[in-house]
């Protein structure tokens, strides 16, 4: 059972404040609650969350989750606009989309199926998301969308239209561009190329970095077609060169080429230090310098640290909810939980440091929400104290209050 939350923490409330007036009262206080409860609550199940809060039916909160019709588009928008807003997005930036699957048990939640697993490698059970993810140069990230790609075999069982995942990843970048986020680049891993999709994207005005399989054809100084396996075959060390960032070494390879209906590009071969045997391939149609081209591909790898702090901190596995409404409503709540946190930790501070992780700010909050605002001010009295227990319970991974 989880811990009793006392209170909301105060900086929590106060970025509450644009979703105000977008709900009504009682819904309001749901989300809210919701919300918070993926923040601070140890347990992130819709019943541990309720309980949490001394609710005694969790009734009510499953129906706001379930069956309420508010509008999930229109509340995204909102949450984008008071990000952009927050953050002052001054330079453009590239939305990255991937997707993850989210491991379920339940063989009655609605829009799950078998996919497979980006990790294990396996066909397993669950929720495939596709996520959309913002960044730009000055380190503004955040998380743009995630719908739900439901197999086309079991469409008419969930009574849902069939969507690829390149229509919905086109849908994520025009909803995107209708909150009128910076965006000039779209960045995406193979399993989304193809003619159609890039075209999409050049309708847009966007450039792209998109990946490719190593069994795409291409031409290399107007010879004849080969394969990019093929033209890998014949690389050796020198033909790459070295690309250093503060905490990874890559490897790449940058060489101008053409594909059949989609004309010149720039195909882009890297790998990181230490993984030769994981080589990735990737198309671009950038005019930049190389260098900047390998900078702005490995920010790719942001999408996997959002994936990793929604699962481990938010709870975007550990929700059971039986409604496909159920679980786009608390896949938006995390997003929202995650935009919420990132924008406190540009405003938090402590004695120690700025908190630099989504779990540093989330064990941070959970302090004041399960020992109450008057206990933390009680123990800022004492400088030193209060550094012990930052210590002991904010600033280490397997912290617990």
């Amino acid at each position: 059972m989880s811990m009793p939350i006392i209170c909301t923490p105060p900086i929590l409330n106060n970025l509450f404040n644009p979703y105000r007036h977008f709900f009504t009262k009682p819904q309001f206080k749901h989300f809210k609650n919701l919300v918070t409860g993926l923040i601070v609550s140890e347990n992130k199940t819709i019943q541990e969350i309720n309980d949490s809060f001394g609710q005694k039916d969790q009734s009510s909160l499953n129906r706001f989750v379930s069956h309420s019709s508010w509008d999930l588009d229109k509340l995204n928008l909102l949450r984008l606009e008071n990000t952009k807003n927050c953050l002052s997005l001054k330079k453009k930036g590239a939305i990255i989309i991937d997707e993850s699957l989210l491991h379920k048990t339940g063989e009655k939640m609605e829009l799950a199926g078998f996919h497979r697993s980006g990790i294990t490698k396996n066909i397993e059970w669950g929720h495939m998301a596709v996520n959309a993810f913002y960044t730009d140069s000055d380190n503004n990230d955040f998380p743009v969308k995630t719908d739900v790609y439901v197999r086309e075999q079991d469409c008419k069982k969930y009574n849902v239209s069939f969507k690829t995942k390149r229509e919905i990843a086109i849908e994520q970048i025009d909803h995107a561009l209708e909150a009128k986020l910076p965006i000039r680049l779209v960045l995406v891993d193979a399993g989304y190329e193809g003619e159609e999709f890039t075209r999409e994207i050049k309708d847009r005005l966007l450039d792209f970095i998109i990946g490719v399989r190593t069994s795409t054809n291409i031409s290399v100084d107007r010879q004849k077609r080969i394969s990019i396996g093929d033209y890998l075959s014949n690389l050796t060390d020198d033909n790459f060169k070295f690309y250093l960032t503060e905490e990874k070494a890559y490897f790449y390879h940058i060489k101008e080429v053409s594909i059949r209906g989609i004309g010149k590009v720039k195909l882009v071969i890297s790998y990181m230090c230490g993984d030769e045997e994981n080589i990735k391939c990737y198309i671009t149609n950038l005019s930049e310098e190389n260098e900047i081209i390998i900078k702005l591909l490995i920010k790719r790898w942001r999408i996997e640290c959002f994936h990793r702090d929604a699962k481990q901190h938010l709870g975007l596995e550990a929700y059971q909810v039986r409604k496909g409404r159920g679980m786009q409503v608390v896949a938006l709540a995390i997003l929202t939980a995650y935009t919420l946190v990132i924008l406190a930790a540009r405003i938090l501070k402590t004695p120690i440091r700025s908190l630099r992780t989504v779990g540093e700010v989330c064990r941070y909050l959970q302090l004041i929400a399960y020992k109450g605002i008057k206990w933390v001010k009680s123990k800022l009295k004492d400088a030193m104290k209060w550094v012990r227990i930052l210590k002991k319970h904010v600033f280490v991974k397997t912290a617990k209050v």
